[in-house]
């Protein structure tokens, strides 16, 4: 969970905390499905950086 979230937090705004926490580990999902739901979630919050098209990030 720590790796997929890594990867996504360069495009996560800044100035929250995040808790994150796993549940019913019967099965252990893979990380393409944690990265997935994480993904899903965090876009969720409204917590992904907008960027223009040519990567300017508007005020």
């Amino acid at each position: 969970m720590r790796e997929a979230y890594r990867r996504q937090e360069s495009s996560i705004v800044q100035g929250y905390d995040l808790v994150i926490t796993l549940r019913n580990l019967d099965d252990m999902p893979t990380y393409e499905e944690i990265s997935k739901e994480l993904d899903k979630l965090i876009g969720k919050l409204g917590l992904y950086m907008v960027t223009t098209s040519d990567g300017e990030i508007p005020n």
